[in-house]
């Protein structure tokens, strides 16, 4: 009997935590981002601070999206997170209400509360308006952040993959556009290099490659007076330098996830027992966040404009 009831009892605590991974997985979880926001005075030596908070995307239905219009008046707590850790707690009290399209998604902050942050300003993550900003910190309201995959920065030397390298010349095309003519420009596999190269224990990887600033090539790319336009998978962008390929273990070819975007935090947002990449990215007249979901293979976006 005392076995029988022992066994039973174990049932029905797995039970019970199978019970709460499910229902973290049912349930919508909201991601939003803590943000350093730069006023736009052209005098830098006065610039003023503020913080926002922007509902950016949601899981919902085994899914990530976008979140759209319209958002939700309801007050919200955010957890803050960085690295799989809490750095604390983030009050809403419903939609900051704005015309400019760069406000898109931005909530109102409960008053008296002190915020959580990251590191001092720089300009990693300026976005467009290039200013020096604190890291945006990622907000979420359900208690799924932490990574179970184990990602860690690795280290390649100075030599791209193969693999990433046939994957850059798929997806890249550098043209020379003049007044009566396009050309497309040819690069060598020394122009490039790789960076910020993360690995998972299942074999996943995410690589930053880059036009090496000590080539010729990249040195013909900045000083123009041609336009030099590079296209990418699902965009066209001007004379981006760094582009993100992914790769899950059991794929022979990296995937591209996007370009000029820096990587901002990794963990499982949605208790499903794979990790999800969370990046900023900031382009011509346009900034936004990419998560990259289903093992790299998944990529949903939210970015806003300025004019």
């Amino acid at each position: 009997m005392i076995k029988k009831a022992f066994l039973l009892s174990m049932i029905l605590m797995l039970g019970t935590a199978s019970c709460a991974t499910r229902q973290c997985m049912r349930e919508e979880n909201l991601m939003a981002f803590l943000e350093d926001r730069a006023d736009e005075a052209y005098d830098s030596d006065n610039l003023t601070y503020v913080a926002q908070i922007r509902l950016a995307l949601r899981f919902t239905r085994g899914e990530w999206l976008a979140y759209g219009e319209p958002l939700p008046s309801a007050p919200f707590d955010w957890t803050a997170v960085l690295h799989g850790k809490t750095l604390g707690k983030v009050h809403t009290v419903g939609i900051l209400n704005s015309e400019w399209c760069r406000d898109k998604g931005l909530l109102k902050l409960a008053p008296d509360q002190q915020l959580p942050e990251a590191g001092r300003r720089t300009k990693e993550f300026a976005g467009w308006m290039y200013r020096a900003v604190k890291r945006p910190l990622v907000l979420v309201t359900k208690d799924c952040f932490k990574d179970g995959e184990g990602w860690r920065p690795v280290q390649w030397g100075g030599a791209v993959p193969q693999e990433f390298l046939r994957a850059f010349r798929k997806y890249v095309i550098l043209e020379e556009d003049t007044d009566t003519k396009t050309v497309n420009l040819t690069f060598q596999d020394s122009d490039l290099e790789t960076c910020n190269v993360y690995q998972s224990r299942f074999g996943d990887t995410v690589a930053e490659v880059r036009f090496r600033e000590d080539s010729e090539l990249f040195r013909r790319l900045t000083a123009g007076p041609y336009l030099y336009k590079v296209k990418g998978a699902s965009s066209l962008s001007l004379n981006p330098n760094s582009f993100w390929f992914g790769k899950s273990g059991g794929e022979s070819q990296p995937r591209y996830l996007g370009d000029e975007m820096a990587l901002l935090d990794i963990g499982d947002f949605d208790r499903n027992g794979r990790s999800e990449l969370v990046f900023f990215f900031s382009r011509e007249n346009e900034d936004g966040y990419l998560i990259a979901w289903n093992r790299l293979k998944e990529a949903t976006v939210f970015s806003w404009h300025y004019h």
